[in-house]
């Protein structure tokens, strides 16, 4: 009987742990995405930093992104299905963050910051130095 009941405790501290381990991890993903967000509205004007506040918020909405999709993902094996769905749950996600947690400003810095990024994305090319590797050695290889 102790030792069924000793199973048992380890096997729920195991289960336990586990589950905390995801959520950490999702949440340390989600503050790190905030922070990028951060350092690309303060890269356009410093002054627009993102507060305290605002950045709960948006690591509030990451992580409940993150949980739909992986729970979305234990009903669905289809490929296509999850990453539409992931997309539709970015989408409004990014809308929530622009409409009711940025200011008019912040919103408008994030949008300068993307267009300049895009135009330098499309300086290099679609994939930049590692995809031009990738396919000159996918050629080789069917060559020979």
């Amino acid at each position: 009987m102790k030792l069924i009941n000793f199973l048992l405790i380890i096997t729920l501290l195991f289960i336990g742990n586990t589950a905390f381990a995801q959520s950490s991890k999702a949440a340390a993903k989600a503050v790190k995405k905030t922070e990028k967000l951060n350092s690309d509205i303060t890269s356009e004007n410093p002054d627009l930093a993102l507060n305290d506040s605002q950045k709960e918020q948006i690591v509030a909405l990451h992580t409940q992104r993150m949980a739909e999709i992986a729970d979305f993902k234990k009903n669905n094996s289809s490929k296509e299905e999850i990453k539409a769905k992931s997309k539709e749950l970015n989408k409004a996600m990014n809308a929530k963050i622009k409409t009711e947690i940025l200011t008019p400003e912040q919103a408008e810095a994030q949008k300068a910051y993307r267009k300049k990024m895009k135009g330098q994305k499309g300086a290099k090319g679609k994939k930049g130095k590692k995809g031009k590797k990738k396919k000159a050695a996918k050629a080789a290889s069917m060559e020979g």
